[in-house]
This record gives structure tokens, C-alpha cells and sequence, in this order.
């Protein structure tokens, strides 16, 4: 079971999709990311198996995980046109709030 929001988006409050890839569950919301070369991503989802629980929250031009296994939160920025996600710090846990308090989080982290 994941220990992250499965039923509806926090970022949106849309009812998230579930699907499976490989074995693993998946919830993603069904609003994607609007910019360039990031065709079919979604802006949040969470991905969980018997062993960990994954949460990925995408807020341009960051990208945030967090696994259930850590009280920490990796954030990575994107790439010219999203080709590639470059590794930028480990932060205390930023939680799926609002996008805009997201954004606040972000550039207090970033300073």
C-alpha cells in the first residue's frame, strides 16, 4: 500500500488513474505538464510495490521525489526541453501541497 496520496491529486484535485507498468502500481494524474518536450507526463504521480513507495511531483523546472523509505525529498531540474533531469540537492521532505506553495518551497530551498 502507498503511504502518499492515491485517490486525488494534491497538486490539482483531480481523481488520479491507476495503471500498472512492470508489475508496479502507478497513480497519475491526469493533468500533464505544458512545456516543451514533455509530451504525456503527468504532473504527479505515485508509483509503489511490496517494498517502497515512490512520489514524483513535477512544478517546471523542477522535479521532486520522494520515497517512503527517506524523510527526504531529491529535487532535480530539468534540462533545455526536458531531455534530461539533472540531480541538484537533497532537502528536508517537501510535501504535495498547492503548486504555488510548492514554488515558495522551492526557491527558499534554491537560495
Amino acid at each position: 500500500m502507498s503511504k502518499f496520496e492515491t485517490n486525488v491529486c494534491p497538486l490539482c484535485s483531480k481523481v488520479l488513474k491507476f495503471h500498472k507498468i512492470a508489475g508496479v502500481n502507478v497513480y497519475s494524474c491526469p493533468s500533464k505538464l505544458e512545456a516543451i518536450g514533455f509530451t504525456d507526463q503527468s504532473h504527479y504521480e505515485v508509483e509503489y510495490d511490496k517494498q517502497d513507495s515512490i512520489q514524483h511531483i513535477y512544478v517546471l523546472p523542477f522535479g521532486i521525489d520522494n520515497s517512503s523509505a527517506n524523510y527526504r525529498s531529491r529535487i532535480y531540474k530539468a534540462g533545455e526541453a526536458g531531455r534530461k533531469w539533472g540531480f541538484v540537492k537533497e532537502v528536508p521532505r517537501v510535501t504535495a501541497t498547492s503548486e504555488d506553495m510548492i514554488r515558495t518551497k522551492l526557491d527558499t530551498l534554491m537560495l
